[in-house]
């Protein structure tokens, strides 16, 4: 019980390899049985070793078993790998679908960050649509109240606005980016953006 309350905040900072060791000790009924463990092993399968293809299945699996607790999220790590693969218009098509009925401002945030990155990835012809995805998704989390994810979706802003041209907006928003963020990987990527911009 105690990885599944602690697993997010390690994740997010870096911290793979403590996750790993905690994953390998438990049984393996636990491991196989447990949704929210195989979501999670899958999840380190795919962003700590590189295991695509491994992390795919596991991901396909929770997917075709539709449960609340892991549906949303196999959705969006899957669809992640779809776009490692170069499939972005299948990643687009999985996560449209799975953003016209989601009521949930958290799961709503996490496919419409994903989404948006998935229409980044088919091209300049889709950044009007990214735009209005991140207009709409800050609005929902300021309306909430909800600021966890506004690091993110400003370095989506960022990106597109770097891809554009529109170096100084890029800018405003990566260096929103560097005050809200707490990863340091994130932090140095958008630091690196930044350097990059003034290199222009």
């Amino acid at each position: 019980a105690m990885i599944k309350a602690v697993f997010d905040e390690l994740f997010r900072s870096g911290r793979y390899d403590i996750l790993e060791k905690w994953l390998n000790m438990l049984p393996d009924d636990i491991k196989n049985t447990d949704l929210i463990i195989r979501y999670f092993s899958a999840k380190l399968l795919y962003h700590y070793n590189s295991e695509h293809d491994a992390a795919s299945d596991i991901f396909l699996a929770l997917i075709k078993l539709n449960e609340k607790d892991t549906y949303v999220n196999a959705c969006i790590e899957y669809s992640d790998i779809l776009l490692v693969k170069g499939k972005a218009r299948e990643a687009v098509k999985l996560l449209e679908n799975l953003i016209k009925t989601e009521k949930d401002t958290v799961k709503y945030t996490k496919i419409s960050l994903e989404l948006a990155k998935a229409y980044y990835g088919l091209g300049a012809e889709h950044y009007d649509k990214i735009i209005s995805v991140l207009d709409k998704t800050i609005k929902l989390n300021d309306e909430m109240n909800l600021r966890d994810f506004h690091s993110e979706i400003y370095s989506r802003y960022g990106r597109v606005y770097q891809s554009r041209g529109v170096f100084s907006k890029a800018l405003h928003y990566f260096k929103n980016v560097i005050e809200l963020e707490n990863n340091v990987f994130k932090k140095f990527q958008t630091l690196t953006d930044i350097v990059l911009l003034h290199s222009w």
